[in-house]
């Protein structure tokens, strides 16, 4: 089997002639109204179809009726459902699997519209939240560097293609495009007229973010005030764990702690969150939101002192994903080594500028005084543990 880096799609390489005619109908952007004055796609028809459950689709359901999960995409989502699974349905080991499992058999989407309401109001509610920032940078390290091999998942096409039909160019889908998934390769409808292999720059990235409204954002850089609007109290920021509380809001580094604790209160045979870890061998823990000074500060790792570098902000992810997996060329075209090591995904002080910092801010200003009335509601701290890249 050839290298993963190997694999990263160049230019040529990024797509194939069509065996049949662009698809139409959902995927069909040109039907789409501007926002803001300018052309788009989006919400296009995969997104329209996430919009009509959201957010119900994403909390999860304790079977026994005791408690609920709201697992936010890039918080810890995935080791959520992996721990409800693992006291439930032990043995499902795939991501894709774990996703769809949830998605089929515990999601409150499945409950008639008019009984959901009632269902969030009879059992306590367990969310997660993280530094916004922090997360958006998360968002793109994850889908826009480490994935490029697999040639990038949906949501992060669709922004590439929204940035091009806002560049000038008519972005039809005329080709299709391999990404793998969880093992398995689909063909993704694609541009031949769009730069896949070139990506976005965070800077693009975070232009489009803040620019486009929430049902035109993929689950995993949309608010995560979003996700929680529909719960009483989410103002409040109440991340007390109480036996009467109807919402529980802790930071993200508190998941493991939070998920072990609920196992031991309701006598779950679920598999410690820690040991699952180590036995998939995930070194991207989502016990831990970035380090521990945005843990105690509630900014980005670095503090908003070191924000201002934003040395990655304008590199193409493209160039990125290829320095993350041949761990070279980025070196020459930032004028030094980023940090360290070698290989790592850049981090939220990496590709944050001033300006980049004031836009998103803006953007995710609900997201952040949330944070911080959760780290609030925190005090005294409890004790840190070890930090370490958050990529959940």
């Amino acid at each position: 089997m050839p290298p993963i880096r190997d694999a990263i799609p160049t230019p040529a390489q990024e797509t194939r002639p069509a065996q049949q005619a662009a698809p139409v109908g959902p995927g069909n952007y040109r039907k789409c109204p501007p926002i803001n004055g300018r052309p788009s796609g989006l919400p296009n028809g995969r997104l329209r179809t996430l919009n009509k459950p959201f957010p119900y689709a994403d909390y999860l359901c304790d079977p026994a009726g005791r408690f609920m999960l709201c697992a936010i995409p890039k918080n810890g989502c995935t080791a959520m459902k992996r721990w409800l699974l693992s006291a439930n349905e032990p043995g499902i080991s795939s991501d894709l699997l774990v996703h769809k499992r949830c998605r089929d058999g515990y999601s409150l989407a499945l409950t008639p519209p008019a009984g959901r309401q009632a269902v969030l109001a009879q059992r306590p509610c367990f969310a997660f939240v993280r530094e916004p920032l922090a997360r958006l940078a998360s968002a793109f390290a994850d889908k826009f560097v480490r994935l490029a091999p697999v040639g990038y998942f949906e949501g992060a096409r669709e922004l590439m293609e929204e940035h091009a039909r806002r560049s000038g160019i008519n972005v039809e889908l005329d080709t299709f495009a391999p990404v793998e998934l969880a093992g398995r390769t689909l063909q993704v409808a694609s541009s031949s007229r769009v730069d896949y292999a070139r990506g976005l720059t965070f800077r693009e990235f975070v232009g489009l973010v803040c620019d486009l409204p929430d049902e035109a954002l993929d689950p995993h850089w949309r608010p995560q005030t979003s996700y929680l609007s529909v719960l009483p109290g989410v103002d409040r920021g109440d991340a007390t764990v109480d036996d009467s509380a109807s919402l529980v809001i802790s930071p993200l580094h508190r998941l493991a702690e939070v998920l072990n604790g609920l196992s031991s209160r309701f006598n779950l045979a679920a598999v410690r969150v820690e040991d699952r870890l180590r036995a998939t061998g995930d070194q991207a823990a989502p016990v831990q939101s970035g380090s521990a000074a945005e843990q105690q500060s509630g900014q980005p790792s670095g503090g908003p002192g070191e924000l201002g570098l934003g040395r990655l902000a304008d590199v193409p992810s493209g160039t990125l994903a290829r320095t993350y997996w041949q761990a070279s060329e980025i070196r020459e075209s930032v004028g030094g080594p980023i940090g360290d090591a070698r290989g790592q995904l850049p981090t939220a002080p990496d590709l944050f500028d001033t300006d980049l910092t004031a836009l998103a801010t803006a953007r995710f200003e609900p997201d952040a005084a949330l944070w911080r009335s959760v780290l609030q509601q925190e005090a005294p701290a409890s004790p840190q543990r070890g930090s370490g890249p958050d990529r959940s």
